[in-house]
């Protein structure tokens, strides 16, 4: 009985870490992709451009964890943003850009506090972003569809996960294409 009690994982012994996999829906603000976006097109746009206005979509993702050990996950996250830019020019109208982000990133997490109701952590996730979308031009008739593919991150300074059993709710702070802030709610099992 003893081999077999040694033999068992150390987190099925603690009542607050005995559920090794979690399922998450997150919604966050969409600056990284408005980052992204007012990056990309200053340095096309800046001769002539007199204005610039953003808007877009909260972030919605969905994570998946597996708990490899009491202080460490590894992960997916696949997020989703709306995003449009318009840029007026002083010689000619504007130009509208109009972008869904879908971002797919690998996920690690390290946890400094472990307690049966809280969790403390960070993490740092790196992928990919693909975001199909087009450019309008009012003086043409067509519109320009595009794809634009490029890496992404996410530093996840300060994460909090709390709740008991199953349910558990999250916020996260960090900077990346995911933004700058998340509140999430999961399932743990």
């Amino acid at each position: 009985k003893r081999l077999v009690m040694r033999a068992r994982p150390h987190w099925s012994t603690d009542e607050g870490m005995k559920y090794r996999h979690e399922l998450r829906i997150e919604v966050g603000d969409p600056f990284g992709s408005l980052l992204w976006m007012k990056v990309a097109n200053k340095r096309k746009y800046s001769q002539d451009a007199v204005g610039h206005a953003f808007a877009a979509s909260p972030r919605i993702g969905i994570n998946y964890h597996y708990r490899l050990a009491k202080w460490f996950w590894a992960g997916l996250s696949i997020d989703y943003t709306y995003a449009k830019d318009h840029t007026d020019y002083a010689y000619w109208d504007y130009i509208q850009e109009r972008r869904h982000f879908i971002t797919i990133m690998p996920e690690l997490r390290f946890s400094y506090l472990n307690r049966p109701h809280v969790t403390l952590y960070s993490g740092l996730a790196v992928g990919i972003t693909t975001a199909p979308g087009y450019n309008m031009h009012p003086w043409v008739e067509e519109t320009v569809n595009n794809t634009k593919t490029f890496p992404s991150f996410q530093f996840t300074a300060l994460g909090i996960r709390a709740g008991r059993d199953h349910l558990f709710g999250t916020f996260e702070a960090g900077i990346g294409i995911k933004g700058f802030a998340s509140l999430g709610i999961g399932y743990a099992f």
